[in-house]
């Protein structure tokens, strides 16, 4: 298949040399811009001699390249820039620009030796690549740096020649992770730049390759031979339209007049209103109907921040957890339930995610000591105040028995040592504190000795 505007073949270590002078900082964008206009420029010449030897004509004494050439292959610069840039490149060591001739270095330049190194993929480095000439009039005026280098990376893993018939092969896989290890861009830039070559028709869009074959080499391509850019479709329209013979016979329309301009201005309203006025105003999400936003009953499906800062609330999502199976009915399980909505008013971030996170999971290790004390508080001063009793049963869980608080006792009267679990100790405290606060005694709690059982042996806890 061969290419409708014709190509100019660039070797591997040219475009190498180019973007390691660039990334190397030796050159600009606009530079690299510049080297890449000057392909297409000789390419001019070059087609342009070939013509003139098919038709038989003599060839001229010799090339002249002018600088006004570069700036219209560029575009948006003026000569003064232009000529900047080919002083760039000139003391990189990538071309020498003069009025008879463009010489190209072939050999790899010091500033691309790592690039190359990293490129290396069993390909020759000297082989010739058909880049087609719109291409190259896309790539000198484009100035997005990653576009550029992902355009390019496709261009070397894509285009061939081949050997027999000379046609020009334009298929091949590529990875995005490839592309950001070589040309030092990010793969989210490299993924960008593929979907604007992809919107553009550059290339097209592999959709039948397995995630297997994508993994191991990557997203399979076409490139589009006849593509053309945007601006060519825009200069072919104009060729088109300047070579139409337009006669005088035929009608042309213009657009109608514009009417005559109104000093009439629309009358003021009868009745001012500004945007406070709260007529027909609809509620913000997680507002409720009635006055000053007076709530419904707290339900578990739509748990709200201010439910876990008021105990009766908190009660009604306790019998609702107990009813879904989060919980079983316990005074234990309703003290941690009020500690978890204490930790989780005090914690950064969404309390309300943070409350069924420890409920559901039954993360109680996560509640700290000060936080029970504080729920322990505010459960007494709501059943003191008369707000409500508890649902949970009356009676201590079977683990915190009147036989256990009995041991606990003869084991503090006695000076000895009782050994319970942490969360069953921690359960009786709070059963003791809630229920009869004036009957227990801290004293004797302190001086009890609490051991966690553990695989290596008793670790005793203050």
């Amino acid at each position: 298949m061969c290419t409708e505007a014709g190509y100019k073949t660039i070797t591997p270590i040219q475009l190498w040399n180019a973007l390691g002078a660039y990334d190397a900082e030796a050159i600009s964008l606009r530079a690299l811009r510049v080297y890449l206009g000057c392909f297409e420029l000789r390419a001019i010449r070059e087609a342009s001699r070939r013509t003139r030897t098919a038709q038989g004509e003599r060839r001229p004494a010799g090339e002249c390249y002018r600088l006004g050439e570069l700036v219209r292959l560029v575009g948006a610069v003026t000569a003064a820039q232009v000529n900047t840039a080919l002083r760039q490149l000139e003391r990189a060591g990538l071309l020498s620009f003069t009025e008879n001739a463009i010489t190209f270095t072939e050999t790899p330049v010091p500033l691309a030796h790592e690039m190359i190194e990293r490129a290396a993929d069993g390909r020759k480095a000297t082989r010739p690549i058909p880049v087609p000439r719109r291409a190259l009039r896309f790539l000198a005026r484009c100035r997005k740096p990653a576009l550029v280098k992902t355009f390019i990376a496709y261009l070397i893993r894509g285009l061939s020649l081949d050997r027999k018939s000379g046609e020009v092969k334009g298929a091949g896989t590529v990875k995005a992770s490839w592309i950001s290890r070589i040309f030092s861009i990010s793969e989210r830039a490299v993924r960008a730049a593929r979907s604007e070559l992809i919107r553009l028709g550059w290339i097209d869009k592999d959709t039948g390759s397995k995630q297997r074959k994508l993994n191991r080499d990557g997203a399979y391509f076409r490139i589009n031979l006849s593509w053309k850019s945007q601006e060519d479709v825009a200069q072919s329209e104009c060729d088109v339209s300047s070579a139409v013979d337009i006669s005088p016979a035929t009608p042309q329309r213009f657009a109608p007049p514009l009417a005559e301009k109104s000093t009439q201005f629309a009358p003021p309203l009868e009745r001012l209103e500004t945007l406070s006025d709260p007529k027909n105003q609809k509620l913000t999400l997680g507002e409720n109907s009635g006055f000053d936003g007076i709530k419904t009953k707290a339900t578990l499906k739509n748990i709200q921040p201010d439910d876990l800062k008021q105990v009766g609330r908190l009660q009604e999502l306790y019998e609702q957890a107990i009813t879904a199976g989060w919980l079983e009915r316990s005074e234990a399980s309703f003290l941690n339930f009020a500690a978890a909505a204490v930790r989780a008013n005090r914690a950064a971030g969404n309390s309300v995610r943070i409350f069924v996170g420890i409920v559901k999971k039954r993360l109680w290790h996560h509640v700290t000591g000060a936080e029970e004390d504080r729920a322990v508080a505010s459960l007494k001063r709501y059943r003191d105040s008369g707000g409500g009793r508890s649902r949970a049963p009356n009676k201590l869980p079977g683990e915190c028995s009147y036989r256990l608080m009995r041991e606990l006792c003869q084991a503090v009267a006695g000076g000895g040592q009782i050994f319970l679990g942490e969360s069953r100790a921690r359960r009786l405290r709070l059963s003791l504190a809630l229920r009869s606060p004036e009957k227990f005694c801290w004293r004797a709690w302190r001086s009890c000795q609490y051991v966690r059982k553990s695989g290596s042996g008793d670790k005793k806890e203050g």
